[in-house]
């Protein structure tokens, strides 16, 4: 009985451990939108969606770094449910300023790469 609960914790640690990696390999990636803002400095409401994803993947990132040696079931869930949170609105801004942008194609070109961000964070969380 004692044996089986410990097998099942070693289960969700491994499952919410590679969860969590998956959500930082995320945050990392949304980064790469902070370089964006330098060729979107002509129209200052193009900074916003870059900026604000960026910026979340840093928290992402940080929080990450901070609590990467937590590794009990219930540390490690709700660690991801809130990189979860954090990346899927940074992603939905991203997906919302496609209207915004849609008049430039330099500046919306960006945005589209959030749907599949998008596709990635609901399989990562839900798979």
């Amino acid at each position: 009985m004692i044996q089986a609960a410990v097998q099942e914790d070693s289960s969700q640690v491994r499952r919410y451990s590679g969860m969590r990696r998956g959500f930082g390999l995320a945050a990392g990636a949304t980064l790469a939108f902070l370089l964006v803002i330098a060729a979107e400095m002509d129209h200052p409401l193009f900074l916003v969606d870059d900026t604000v994803a960026g910026i979340l993947g840093a928290i992402v990132l940080v929080i990450y770094f901070v609590k990467r040696k937590e590794i009990s079931v219930s540390a490690l869930k709700s660690q991801s449910n809130l990189f979860f949170g954090l990346l899927l609105v940074a992603y939905v801004v991203k997906l919302v300023w496609i209207g915004i942008e849609m008049g430039d194609p330099d500046a919306v070109g960006d945005d589209y790469s959030s749907i599949v961000f998008i596709i990635v964070l609901i399989a990562n969380r839900f798979l």
